[in-house]
């Protein structure tokens, strides 16, 4: 990655949670696949996009009204859709192809859809729901959800544990809903952003985009033990015996307790073994 990026995502990420730009920094995490990515070029779509809806919802005072207008606009006027066919397409966490090809992610849709939203002043937050992003809309003391992978459809409580049901199981009362869609914070909505393309590079090998995905979460994010362990992995897999054992025990450090603890131990022993060779 270059200065240039490096010192973007430090700039934004020194700020205070409320003060991070989800759209922005969303935009320069594309720079893993596109290098030379011409931020102007996508700002500017952006831009016609704000300008083309706020036409679009002037003198219109409802909430509700101003949200269907959003609703038409983004998925039929300008036919942005959810990317069911290729899900684990990188593509759908670039916001530059994400404008471009009109197509997503429940996240990185709901960044959008948010990063609209609120132009034309609605209330709209990012909820890290387990297994499926959603954004909630709080207005007129009024509490909506919105699922923006099926084109801005409103959920019910019912529908949310159904969603918690499938996605986790265990208990799905309306107590337990409740206390897992509060408004998400940025870096906890951007850590998740993040974590969707670790999975996708580390499912299919790459190690080079894994690590790097995986720095960024670690460094900027809402680090875990789990971070770490992955990143031990990652590491292994590239040969980098040394990084890899200080991850590992770094992992074991955040939570001694993790089901595979004992293997990690074992694991680090065998490459202690490994330095010990080479040297």
């Amino acid at each position: 990655m270059s200065t240039h990026w490096s010192s973007s995502l430090k700039s934004l990420f020194d700020r205070d949670d409320a003060e991070i730009p989800l759209f922005e920094a969303s935009l320069i995490f594309a720079s893993h696949l596109y290098q030379n990515l011409n931020t102007t070029e996508v700002t500017v779509e952006l831009d016609r996009l704000r300008i083309e809806l706020k036409e679009r919802v002037f003198g219109t005072k409802l909430f509700l009204d101003r949200l269907s207008a959003l609703n038409e606009f983004l998925f039929v006027s300008n036919g942005f859709k959810p990317n069911r066919e290729d899900y684990f397409d990188p593509r759908n966490s670039c916001m530059n192809e994400v404008l471009s090809r009109r197509t997503g992610i429940p996240i990185s849709l709901s960044i959008l859809y948010i990063e609209l939203g609120r132009f034309i002043d609605l209330n709209l937050s990012g909820v890290c729901f387990p297994g499926h992003f959603l954004v909630r809309c709080d207005e007129d003391d009024q509490l909506i959800f919105i699922d923006v992978f099926s084109k801005g459809q409103f959920l019910s409580w019912s529908d949310l544990q159904q969603t918690l049901k499938k996605n986790r199981g265990g208990e799905v009362s309306p107590a337990i809903v409740s206390s897992l869609v509060a408004p998400s914070t940025n870096r906890a909505i951007l850590t998740r952003f993040l974590q969707n393309l670790r999975a996708i590079y580390m499912d299919r090998g790459d190690h080079e985009k894994s690590l790097l995905i995986l720095n960024w979460i670690i460094e900027f994010g809402l680090v875990c033990a789990e971070d770490h362990l992955n990143r031990a992995k990652v590491c292994e897999g590239l040969g980098a015996i040394r990084a890899s054992i200080i991850d590992y025990e770094r992992s074991l450090l955040l939570d001694p307790g993790q089901p595979n603890a004992d293997q990690i131990k074992l694991q680090i022993s065998d490459l202690r073994k490994i330095v010990r060779r080479v040297n």
